[in-house]
C-alpha cells in the first residue's frame, strides 16, 4: 500500500512527493507574479493565490485537482494580463453597429420607436427582480469549478478535463474577439451615447446599482471599476460559460441536473439583458462560441485533450526526485 506521502499518476505507479513538479509550479507562479509586478498589477490577492496553490500542492489529495484546474488558473492569468493591453490598441470601439444589429434582430416597438429589449425592460425594474438577476449574474464563474467537480464525480476525470479545456479555449477566443473587435455594452449607450470613447473609462455596474443601494455597499461598483475588460460585451461570456455548463451537464443524462442547468442558462440570459450589461446578440454569440467549442472538444479533439493532460501530469506530478 502506498504511503500517505505518495501520489499516483496516470499509469497507476505510486511516487513520492514530486519535488521537481513543485519547483516547476513555483517557477510558473513566480513568473506570473514577476510579470504582474512589472506591469504594476501585483496585489496581495496575487500573492495569496500563488501561496495557496503551492500550499495545496503539498497535500497529496489536492495535487491531481490542481493539475485538473490548471486551465481555470490560466484563464485567471490571461484575464489579468488583459489590463496590459493599451487602450489605443482597442480602438475603434464598436457602439452604433452592434446597437443597430440588436434593433434589427431583436428590437421592440414602443411609443419611442424601435428600442432594444434592455431599454424596454427599464419600465419593469423592481428590487426583487434586480436581486434575483444579481444572484444569477454573480455566480457564473464559481459555477465552473463546481461543474468540473460534478463531472469528475458523476462522469470521469476525462470529461472534467475536456470541460475545463473547453472553458479555457472558449475564453481565449473571446479575449481575441474583445481585443480586435471591442464592443460597448448597453449601459455605455445609456450613460455616454453613441460616440466612441476617446480615453479609457471605468466599468459600470449599470442596474446592479439598485442592489448596491439596497445592500448599502459598493461591491458591484468597485468590482466593475476594477474590471480588466470594459468593452467586452461581444461575445457574452456570461452566456457562453453558462451555456457550456449546460451542454456538459446534459451529457450526464440526469434529468434533474439538466433542468437545473437549463434554468440557470435562461436566468443568466434574462439577467444579462435586464441588468443592461448585454444585448441579445451578445448572448447569441456567446452561446454559439460555447456550442462550437463543446463540439470540438467532444467530437474532434478528445484524444488531444487527454494527451495534453497526461503531459501536464507528467510535468508536475511524475518526478519524485
Amino acid at each position: 500500500m502506498a504511503s500517505r506521502e505518495q501520489t499516483v499518476i496516470a499509469g497507476g505507479k505510486p511516487l513520492s512527493f514530486p519535488r521537481s513538479g513543485f519547483l516547476r509550479l513555483a517557477a510558473c507562479l513566480m513568473a506570473y507574479s514577476s510579470v504582474s509586478a512589472a506591469g504594476h498589477l501585483l496585489t496581495p490577492i496575487h500573492v495569496f493565490i500563488s501561496v495557496s496553490v503551492l500550499a495545496l500542492f503539498l497535500l497529496e489529495r489536492c495535487r491531481q485537482a490542481i493539475v485538473l484546474f490548471l486551465p481555470f488558473l490560466a484563464y485567471v492569468l490571461f484575464y489579468d494580463f488583459f489590463r496590459l493591453v493599451p487602450f489605443s490598441f482597442l480602438t475603434p470601439i464598436h457602439v452604433t453597429d452592434v446597437y443597430l444589429a440588436e434593433l434589427t434582430l431583436f428590437g421592440v416597438r414602443s411609443a419611442e420607436g424601435l428600442i432594444p429589449i434592455s431599454t424596454y425592460l427599464k419600465d419593469y425594474i423592481s428590487l426583487p427582480f434586480s436581486c434575483v438577476a444579481a444572484v444569477f449574474y454573480s455566480v457564473f464563474l464559481p459555477a465552473v469549478p463546481i461543474t468540473a467537480l460534478v463531472l469528475w464525480k458523476r462522469a470521469s476525470s476525462r470529461v472534467a478535463e475536456r470541460f475545463l479545456a473547453a472553458f479555457f479555449i472558449m475564453n481565449m477566443l473571446a479575449f481575441m474577439t474583445e481585443m480586435f473587435m471591442p464592443v460597448a455594452p448597453p449601459w455605455y449607450v445609456t450613460k455616454c451615447g453613441f460616440g466612441a470613447p476617446l480615453v479609457p473609462i471605468l466599468g459600470d455596474p449599470a442596474r446592479l446599482i439598485e442592489v448596491e443601494r439596497f445592500l448599502g455597499t459598493h461591491f458591484y461598483t468597485s468590482s466593475y471599476q476594477m474590471s480588466a475588460i470594459v468593452f467586452g460585451a461581444f461575445p457574452s461570456m456570461h452566456a457562453g460559460i453558462t451555456a457550456l455548463v449546460f451542454f456538459y451537464v446534459a451529457t450526464l443524462k440526469k434529468k434533474g441536473l439538466t433542468i437545473l442547468a437549463g434554468l440557470y442558462l435562461l436566468g443568466m440570459c434574462f439577467s444579462a439583458v435586464y441588468l443592461e450589461h448585454h444585448y441579445v446578440v451578445d448572448l447569441m454569440a456567446g452561446i454559439l462560441y460555447a456550442l462550437t467549442v463543446f463540439l470540438l472538444m467532444e467530437v474532434v479533439f478528445p484524444r488531444q485533450i487527454q494527451r495534453s493532460y497526461k503531459a501536464l501530469r507528467a510535468f508536475f506530478l511524475a518526478d519524485g526526485r
